[in-house]
């Protein structure tokens, strides 16, 4: 007979939402007595984190009421399509709307009312479904009385019987009830909370008006609408009277006196027709699968029902953990503790997703796997490829889980999980560490190291995998950030299993907006911070941070530290008489900034007139004032307008750019077991070979050729730590030596994530070992594609060309002589722009885009003189001899094959060069 539509969503809409709901949900259950009755809620946009608000106050809902409430839950990724158009959280008419396509079919009558609302039927009056019942069609309000916050906070909201006769008897003996007339467009005030209307009158003139998403107005629309439909609004005062549950006490998002509103003029006053033809065939979400909650059954205790299921009993009391600093590093956990907690959050998500995995204790995944099965789950569990070795080694046995490359999990996925820890860990034996710390005495030092070698004991195997879930995790929040990818991000969840007091807990923190549950949990959970990564600030100079950011053009605020480094710099410079006593490498653009701060005499103790004088010397003897007449390079200004080029010389100022900045963040840190450091960002850490490997990361990722799935080589002379860090995402990485003996293998004896059994190394360009393989990106590190000169070049290219796939890329490292002339080992820029046209002219390779030779200033004061301890501190740009040099990235794409008589027309070609 009726369907009674209502719509919210898990917040607290005004004080004591949830006691004012239950009393409107069981009474208005309580006059609902019609077979084909039913209440229908949907619950719009409450976070995936929680359950719908129904659920929530479920166990204070009658039988009767769970047994005619249905749920329907429309998701936040729902709500991304209408999130840019409104300041609303919760759309009515989407809503309303929604329920109302999926209403009983045999219901004539639909209600769309509030869960704050009591009705209460007339003396001789059954129920509302016997009003309906003898009803003739049309559109009918209802008059709303309300009652003081005081007096529905007194009753006892379990008892739908009971409050409605208290209703009845306080509306006269209080005098509550007044009947407020409204404009003759909605009759009575308030009509929102009674709307009653048939079923085929509703979809005759498209639900609800949903362009109608800044708030208000939208029960006034359907009043003015369904008059020019049926030419009046009847009233069912007769038959029946509404109690609204008042709260206005505390100001909510409709009733505060700032409040944003949909333009009357347009959607009620000028409107000339009951029918919105836009959405016609769009009213009510027709196309998009929208979940059905029911509060009977087994629904309610399922997350206990599966535990049931996944686990068996504990076979001793209980288990015992110690949190605290010098256990830092132990992975060691019962993996059956942690998945009741895990449940808890699987409990809210849909049950049709699709949820990303990335783990490496087997145990773990096999309950995971069990839980979900047990709560009703459908979707797929994504796992990558990579990690089917160890997650599955029973092949008979997959279910619901699939395969994927990182790449596909992270769009597809509801939510990622990522689990650290190991099936088999070692027992540590802390004596073992002992000959590491004599001589130590600081106890953070101690430990420190204790920790490193705790995690190091879980052995090569080990590592392998928790650096795979570890770069999984570093690889999606890097692509997470992209501006394309940001608003899927604001509604995927990351989940950390195990990154407890260990340095995957360090990294989650410092990537994601974390909830910190108990450590007994055993979980970090939150989602993506928009910003590429948390800076350390100091309340005492927090504004200096921000004012040398706002200097020096970065995105970020400058780190503590280096803030602590500049203030030395400047206490040293202003403490000499003369400028030739100072370093040169003090004299840099970022202390030129600092002894800008107007409030540097005050907080730094220095007087204004040591200052000036310092300022003096910064812009005479900074080594950029030095070299920028020898150099023949373009000058570059220190905060570029776009992203860095993919071929370009080596700057200071890509560091700066986010997306570069967050390869520079994994490269620096996403392979190494020690806790990250916050250097990288820092002027005085740059470095060149950072830079090198992180811009050839970057060229091949903006050529779109590195990711999840890829192959890859590093050709070196010497080892070489990116072919470590490639390792932990790309499918395989082979190391090939430039020239001489076979690549050593002897970066992977230091304290790095890696994957072993994805890297081959080779004794050449020409080994046998390569015959069968094909590479999506070619990377020659430490200038190896140009070691034996010009000329030597088309060899290597050469030999490796028929490994590299269509489409594939290659980034080349070239050491660049920025003062003119020709000086061996180095090329000039005339020589590597003669070779790139070259390479375009004879073979199927092209360059990508154009070389950029500039050079900033504040790039050349990071020079350091060849031959000197110089060197052993972060630089850019060299000084051997007199020739300035520093390296370049090169970066090609493979877009035809090339037949041997254009590798010799190229050999030939170089040779005059």
């Amino acid at each position: 007979m009726l369907s009674v539509v209502l719509y919210g969503r898990n917040d607290s809409h005004g004080y004591n939402l949830h006691k004012r709901a239950a009393i409107s949900f069981n009474c208005m259950a309580e006059v609902l007595d019609d077979p084909d009755d039913e209440l229908i809620f949907v619950d719009y946009n409450t976070p995936n984190d929680l359950p719908t608000f129904p659920e929530a106050i479920a166990d204070t809902l009658t039988e009767r009421c769970r047994r005619l409430l249905r749920i329907l839950r429309i998701r936040p990724d729902v709500h991304e399509a209408f999130r840019g158009r409104t300041h609303l959280v919760a759309l009515e008419s989407v809503s309303r709307n929604t329920a109302i396509r999926r209403a009983n079919p045999a219901n004539r009558w639909i209600l769309s009312t509030n869960t704050d609302m009591v009705f209460v039927p007339r003396d001789g009056m059954p129920s509302l479904s016997g009003m309906v019942a003898a009803l003739p069609d049309g559109f009918y309000g209802l008059p709303r009385f309300d009652v003081p916050q005081a007096l529905w906070e007194s009753v006892d909201r379990s008892a739908p019987k009971a409050i409605i006769e208290r209703f009845r008897l306080w509306g006269r003996r209080f005098h509550l009830n007044e009947v407020v007339h409204g404009n003759s467009l909605i009759r009575f005030d308030g009509p929102g909370d009674f709307q009653l209307m048939t079923r085929d009158d509703i979809a005759a003139i498209h639900g609800f008006h949903e362009g109608m998403v800044r708030g208000w107005h939208v029960d006034s629309n359907l009043c003015k609408r369904m008059t020019l439909l049926r030419g009046e609004i009847r009233s069912a005062e007769n038959w029946m009277l509404g109690y609204h549950c008042d709260h206005s006490r505390q100001a909510t998002l409709a009733n505060q006196s700032a409040k944003i509103e949909n333009d009357p003029d347009l959607y009620v006053f000028n409107v000339e027709t009951p029918y919105i033809p836009e959405q016609a065939d769009s009213w009510g979400l027709p196309d998009t699968p929208v979940e059905e909650i029911r509060l009977t059954g087994a629904h309610v205790a399922r997350c206990a029902a599966a535990l049931e299921q996944a686990l068996v009993p504990m076979t001793s009391d209980r288990y015992e953990a110690d949190y605290l600093p010098e256990r830092y590093n132990d992975l060691a956990y019962p993996p059956e503790h942690a998945l009741p907690y895990i449940a808890d959050h699987l409990t809210t998500l849909p049950l049709d997703a699709d949820l990303g995995y990335f783990g490496g204790c087997v145990r773990t995944f096999t309950l995971f796997r069990r839980c979900c099965a047990a709560l009703g789950f459908t979707g797929r569990i994504l796992i990558d490829e990579s990690m089917k070795s160890w997650l599955m080694p029973d092949p008979d046995h997959d279910g619901p889980v699939a395969m994927a490359p990182a790449d596909d999990i992270v769009e597809k996925a509801a939510a990622l999980f990522f689990e650290f820890g190991l099936d088999d860990i070692p027992p540590f034996d802390e004596r073992a560490v002992s000959p590491l710390l004599d001589g130590i005495r600081s106890l953070e030092e101690r430990r420190r190291i204790v920790g490193q070698q705790r995690l190091l004991s879980v052995g090569e195997a080990g590592l392998s995998r928790l650096g795979a879930v570890h770069a999984a995790f570093r690889g999606i929040v890097r692509r997470m950030r992209r501006p394309d990818c940001l608003p899927q991000a604001r509604t995927k969840k990351f989940f950390a299993i195990n990154a407890v007091n260990n340095i995957f807990e360090y990294s989650f923190a410092e990537n994601i907006n974390l909830t910190w549950p108990p450590f007994t949990t055993r979980l970090r959970h939150g989602y993506l911070r928009p910003e590429w990564r948390s800076v350390t600030t100091h309340p005492d100079w927090v504004d200096l941070q921000a004012f040398l950011a706002g200097e020096l053009k970065r995105g970020r605020p400058v780190e503590f530290w280096e803030v602590q480094m500049l203030l030395d710099d400047a206490r040293h410079v202003c403490g000499r008489d003369r400028p030739e006593a100072v370093e040169p490498w003090r004299f840099s653009e970022p202390l030129a900034a600092l002894l800008r701060w107007p409030l540097l005499p005050e907080r730094a103790g220095l007087s204004p007139e040591r200052i000036a004088v310092a300022v003096s010397w910064v812009e005479r003897h900074r080594l950029a004032a030095r070299l920028r007449p020898r150099v023949t390079v373009p000058r570059r200004e220190a905060s570029p307008a776009a992203a860095p080029s993919v071929s370009k010389l080596c700057g200071t100022e890509d560091w700066e750019d986010p997306d570069w900045f967050s390869l520079v963040g994994d490269y620096a840190s996403g392979n190494t077991i020690l806790r990250h450091s916050v250097s990288t960002n820092s002027h005085f850490k740059r470095s060149r070979g950072v830079w090198e490997r992180v811009q050839a990361l970057w060229a091949m990722e903006s050529l779109g050729v590195l990711h999840f799935a890829a192959t890859a080589a590093v050709v070196t002379p010497a080892v070489d730590g990116l072919y470590a860090y490639l390792s932990l995402f790309a499918r395989h990485v082979d190391v090939i030596p430039a020239g001489g003996a076979r690549a050593d293998e002897g970066w992977l004896g230091k304290p790095r994530f890696f994957a072993r059994d994805k890297i081959g190394f080779h004794d050449g360009p020409g080994a046998a070992t390569l015959t069968e393989r094909m590479w999506d990106a070619v990377f020659f590190t430490q200038s190896s594609l140009f070691r034996d000169g010009p000329a030597g070049t088309a060899g290597t290219l050469a030999a490796l060309d028929r490994h590299v796939r269509i489409g594939g890329g290659a980034a080349a490292s070239v050491e660049v002589v920025l003062n003119g002339g020709r000086h061996r080992p180095w090329l000039s820029p005339d020589e590597v722009d003669a070779i790139r046209d070259l390479l375009e002219r004879h073979t199927g390779w092209r360059c990508a885009g154009a070389f950029d030779w500039s050079i900033s200033d504040n790039t050349l004061d990071r020079t350091a003189r060849n031959g000197t301890a110089e060197t052993r501190r972060p630089h850019l740009v060299v000084d051997s001899g007199g020739v300035l040099h520093t390296v370049g990235v090169l970066a090609l794409r493979k877009e035809a094959e090339t037949a041997d008589s254009g590798w010799e027309r190229l050999a030939n070609a170089l040779t005059g060069l």
